[in-house]
């Protein structure tokens, strides 16, 4: 955020946590620089143009609500090297898996980093909002047809 701010001073920045607890896993003061709310994710991440995400289902919710997101994924070191020669997929977030190719920037381990997101973040600017919003329409109505049997065939892919 800090970066962010010295680039564009009209950036703002918002974080909906879920609990309070979790502000005592934030080692810096965000007054004047970070919002943070509680229990409201979807209305921030409807207002906003873009988002800076952890991977879960919080990319598949920004997507729905045509957000478009960079997706950040960090574990442990010792975590990742066992387990990311087992990975077969070209994606690890829920909307460029739906998309079957990497339509919002993803950052993953080692790549996460200010000036990869700061990059990241440029990409989607350049590409602009009504790209993503076309592609979000697109996975909208993948969803809606079939999607249950769509959702079985993708992860029955995965396992194999």
């Amino acid at each position: 955020a800090k970066a962010l701010r010295r680039r564009d001073e009209s950036y703002k920045f918002y974080m909906p946590l879920s609990d309070k607890k979790f502000l005592d896993l934030i080692n810096e003061p965000l007054e004047g620089l970070v919002k943070v709310s509680f229990n409201n994710s979807q209305e921030i991440l409807s207002n906003c143009e873009i988002g800076i995400i952890t991977s879960g289902t919080a990319t598949l919710e920004a997507s729905l609500l045509r957000t478009p997101c960079v997706t950040l994924y960090k574990t442990g070191w010792l975590s990742f090297r066992l387990i990311k020669p087992l990975l077969r997929i070209d994606n690890f977030s829920l909307p460029n898996l739906l998309a079957g190719k990497e339509l919002l920037p993803e950052l993953l381990q080692d790549e996460v980093n200010v000036e990869n997101i700061i990059n990241a973040i440029e990409k989607i600017s350049l590409k602009g909002l009504d790209y993503y919003y076309k592609e979000f329409h697109d996975i909208h109505e993948n969803l809606k047809a079939g999607s249950s049997e769509t959702a079985a065939k993708e992860i029955s892919h995965l396992i194999d």
